[in-house]
């Protein structure tokens, strides 16, 4: 989602903007606390219409679920704590889950699941395993094979891990 997108370079840079003829802000969001930097950031639309941009963040490390529905008034409502404050964090969506993983910290893939939000709840970390590996680079999201394909590129060897995301909690 663009304002998403935007959120994120506001959060790294200086708060400013810009002069623009294809593009107009909406909106800025800054995690009240957060030390340094952001790096990851990922759009999900819910099953009512309401619209949350998911920024990872440094210090305290983890993910702001922040509802932009008002793009001028975003408003975090919920967030995922990482075990580490690491900048190196990589999101991405699919359905009704959101997967994470980061560099730095030993969290392995953290799974959350934003179905709670349709019914005004908070979203859940329903699994973060560290079965397969701790900490990761990179991961991807092939959207176009039935079942859906994770792609993870980890840290402990120069590979990538290949994962079903038919029953994402299991």
């Amino acid at each position: 989602k663009t304002v998403g997108l935007f959120l994120v370079a506001m959060a790294v840079t200086p708060i400013s903007a810009q002069t623009s003829k294809a593009m107009t802000q909406l909106g800025t969001y800054v995690r009240p606390g957060t030390v340094q930097a952001s790096a990851g950031v990922w759009g999900w639309t819910g099953a009512t219409g309401k619209e949350y941009a998911l920024l990872t963040s440094r210090k305290p490390g983890g993910v702001s679920i922040v509802d932009i529905s008002t793009p001028a008034t975003p408003k975090e409502i919920n967030f995922i704590p990482s075990t580490g404050n690491s900048i190196w964090h990589e999101i991405h969506g699919f359905r009704d889950y959101v997967y994470k993983v980061s560099q730095e910290n030993s969290d392995g893939l953290q799974i959350i699941d934003m179905k709670p939000l349709n019914q005004g709840k908070p979203a859940v970390l329903v699994k973060s395993p560290t079965n397969f590996f701790k900490t990761a680079h990179t991961l991807f999201i092939d959207t176009t094979v039935t079942p859906a394909r994770l792609f993870v590129a980890y840290e402990s060897t120069a590979g990538v891990m290949i994962f079903t995301l038919e029953d994402p909690e299991n």
